[in-house]
C-alpha cells in the first residue's frame, strides 16, 4: 500500500507543477485510494498562501513544495501526526476538532522563512524519496 501512495505522490509532484506554476493558490488534488483519502495541496514560496490546510477527514495530507530554486519536495503526512491541540502552535496543527465526527482541519504555517528552514528540517521524516 505504501508503494501506491508513494508513486501517486511522485505523480502528482509532475501533474501539479504546470497547474500550480500558473495558478499558485489553487493547486491540489483528492484522491480515494485503497488506504484512505489523499489531499494534496503545492506550496510555492512568494507565490502560494502559506497557511495550508487539509480536510481533517483524509487520512494523508500531502504537501508539494516548489522552491524557487527548482527541485519539487513531495511530504506525505498522516491524519495521526496533526495532534488534537487546544490552540497550542506546534509545526503540525489540527484546528476546530471537536469529535472524530467533527474533525476541523490539518493545518501548518509556511510563513516565515527561517521558521520555514526549520520546518522543512522537520518534516523530512514525511519526505517521498
Amino acid at each position: 500500500m505504501a508503494d501506491l501512495i508513494t508513486r501517486t505522490m511522485k505523480g502528482l509532484v509532475r501533474e501539479l507543477d504546470q497547474i500550480s506554476a500558473e495558478f499558485p493558490g489553487e493547486a491540489q488534488a483528492m484522491l480515494t485510494l485503497p488506504s484512505g483519502q489523499l489531499q494534496v495541496l503545492a506550496y510555492r514560496p512568494g507565490y502560494s498562501d502559506p497557511a495550508r490546510a487539509w480536510s481533517g477527514m483524509v487520512r494523508w495530507a500531502g504537501l508539494i513544495l516548489y522552491p524557487n530554486n527548482g527541485g519539487a519536495e513531495a511530504y506525505l503526512i498522516p491524519n495521526q501526526a496533526f495532534p488534537k491541540t487546544d490552540g497550542s502552535h506546534g509545526i503540525l496543527q489540527r484546528i476546530d476538532w471537536t469529535s472524530e465526527t467533527d474533525p476541523g482541519v490539518l493545518w501548518i504555517d509556511l510563513a516565515n522563512d527561517a521558521v520555514f528552514a526549520t520546518r522543512r528540517t522537520w518534516l523530512k521524516e514525511y519526505r517521498v524519496r
